[in-house]
Parts: C-alpha cells; sequence; structure tokens
C-alpha cells in the first residue's frame, strides 16, 4: 500500500509595472491520497495462469484561502473505490501464449484542476472511471 500528502501554497499578487503589487490571493492545498492493493495467482490446469487483483483508492483535498477573514476551509473527499483487475494467461508450449485481461481505473482530479490558475478551488469535479479489456 501507500500513503501520499501533499502541501501547494499560492499566492497571487496584483501587478503594478512589473512587479509585485497587493497580494489578492494566499491559498493553501493539502491533498491526500491512501491506496492498498493486493494480487494473488494461482496456475490452473491446462497450463493457465490466473491473477486476481484488488485495490482500494481514496483522495481528499482540504483547501483553505488564508488571504480571506474569516477563512473558510473546504473539504472534497472522494467516494473510496474497490477496483479489481482478472487476468489470464494460456501458454501453448516454450514459444506461444495468450494473455486476455479485464481491469478497472480511476483517476480523482489533480491538484492541478482543483485549484486551477485562475483561484478557483472546484470541489464539484468527479474523478474519471474506466475499464480496460
Amino acid at each position: 500500500g501507500e500513503f501520499q500528502r501533499n502541501y501547494t501554497s499560492s499566492r497571487t499578487f496584483g501587478n503594478r509595472a512589473g512587479q509585485p503589487d497587493t497580494l489578492q490571493t494566499d491559498d493553501e492545498l493539502r491533498p491526500a491520497q491512501t491506496l492498498a492493493f493486493a494480487q494473488a495467482e494461482a496456475e490452473l490446469p491446462g497450463a493457465v495462469i490466473a491473477t486476481l487483483g484488488l485495490s482500494y483508492n481514496r483522495v481528499r483535498y482540504n483547501f483553505v484561502r488564508l488571504s480571506m477573514r474569516p477563512n473558510n476551509p473546504q473539504q472534497r473527499l472522494f467516494e473510496p473505490v474497490v477496483l479489481p483487475r482478472v487476468s489470464l494467461l494460456k501458454r501453448f508450449g516454450t514459444l506461444a501464449s495468450v494473455f486476455a485481461s479485464v481491469s478497472t481505473g480511476y483517476s480523482a482530479p489533480t491538484s492541478q484542476e482543483v485549484l486551477s490558475s485562475n483561484g478557483v478551488f472546484n470541489a464539484q469535479l468527479q474523478p474519471e472511471r474506466g475499464v480496460s479489456y
């Protein structure tokens, strides 16, 4: 498994003839991601190898705009997901084999998407999911 935590500080200033001017925004973004995974493999009769995998994904974003008083901390917690993977490998002697796999994928919005360059915290974004064959 793995756990990742990040801290991003972003400050935006006005521009006066090419020089930084008044502070416009002072933001902190703290993403956290938890990932746990397991995989099992079994050799079946007929020179077939089966692989089963499972992963658990959880992503959270904490955001606060320090330049506003009072601060209004916001959080976006994506619903945790469990993702399966199944594959089969059939060997035909030592020189040939056939492989088939079905797996699911998950991608939460990135820090740059959640807090884009326009300075808006977008808590409405949804993760992408897909199936790979």
